[in-house]
């Protein structure tokens, strides 16, 4: 199948896109699925970087509580294939 990553630039600041690819393509590879260009099958690989906020809130035996703000980074990952119209079949 071909593969087109669109990935946030979040990603591409720490990861070269190159190496986001072939990351994709070893995972594809475990299962049995390989990437060519031109194949009648695409799939289509959005990566996001999502910030948030985890709000910790500790509360005291003696009835004092304190809270923490961490911030982190959530990640999505979608996948969407498509199939060209007219693809032969064997």
């Amino acid at each position: 199948m071909s593969l087109t990553l669109n990935a946030d630039s979040w990603f591409k600041d720490y990861i070269p896109e190159d190496d986001l690819r072939a990351d994709v393509t070893k995972g594809l590879g475990q299962y049995g699925i390989s990437v060519r260009s031109y194949a009648p099958v695409s799939l289509l690989v959005t990566m996001e970087e999502l910030p948030a906020k985890i709000t910790e809130t500790t509360v005291y035996t003696n009835g004092r509580s304190a809270t923490e703000d961490y911030r982190t980074h959530l990640f999505y990952f979608e996948m969407a294939f498509s199939f060209e119209d007219g693809a032969a079949r064997r």
